[in-house]
Order: C-alpha cells, then sequence, then structure tokens
C-alpha cells in the first residue's frame, strides 16, 4: 500500500499496484498464445519426432539363448532327493521360452 524502505540499502522502493502485476504478465501470455498457434498450424514441429526409430518387424524378431558352458553339470534330480525330473526341452530354445505366454498353460 505504501512506499517501501530496503532495510540493507536505505533506498526507497514504491508501492507496486497489483495492476502493474498483471500488465507484467502479458508478454508471458502473449508469448505462450503464440505458440500455441504455431503448435496448432504447424503440428510437425511437435511430432516430427515420433516418426523416427528403428521399423521393428516382430515377425523376423529371434530369440537366442546361449549353449550351457561344459563347466556346469546338468540336473540330476536324484541328487537332490529324487522328484520329478523338469522337463524335456523343445529342440527349438525359443519355442521353450515362448511356452509361459502360450494359452492353456
Amino acid at each position: 500500500k505504501t512506499d517501501y524502505i530496503d532495510k540493507i540499502t536505505g533506498k526507497t522502493i514504491g508501492k507496486i499496484t497489483t495492476g502493474q502485476i498483471y500488465w507484467g504478465a502479458v508478454p508471458f501470455v502473449c508469448i505462450q498464445l503464440v505458440m500455441v498457434a504455431l503448435v496448432i498450424a504447424f503440428p510437425q514441429l511437435v511430432l516430427s519426432g515420433l516418426d523416427r526409430g528403428p521399423a521393428i518387424d516382430l515377425d523376423k524378431v529371434r530369440i537366442e539363448i546361449p549353449e550351457i558352458s561344459s563347466g556346469v553339470q546338468p540336473f540330476d534330480p536324484g541328487s537332490i532327493g529324487g522328484g520329478d525330473a523338469p522337463p524335456e526341452p523343445d529342440p527349438d530354445p525359443a519355442l521353450d521360452a515362448m511356452r509361459p505366454f502360450q494359452k492353456g498353460n
């Protein structure tokens, strides 16, 4: 409401009205409106990067599982007190890896 005297510098700072604050925000609002108008008029400004990137053909994706190294012993169900042996893996490792995702299993 009144002028302010700065405690450090001792200078008088004039009062600031609400209207001055609003008029100070006008340039920023105008810039935002211009940007929205540009995006509406030229959407490729924002969307141009979406079509980039590698095109992946999911039919050609192949999952390769490395062979077990010679230093690893094969599973022996008798060594842990018996029980059922694990199911035999499919000849194609990719089919074996996809088994949990197939319907009916």
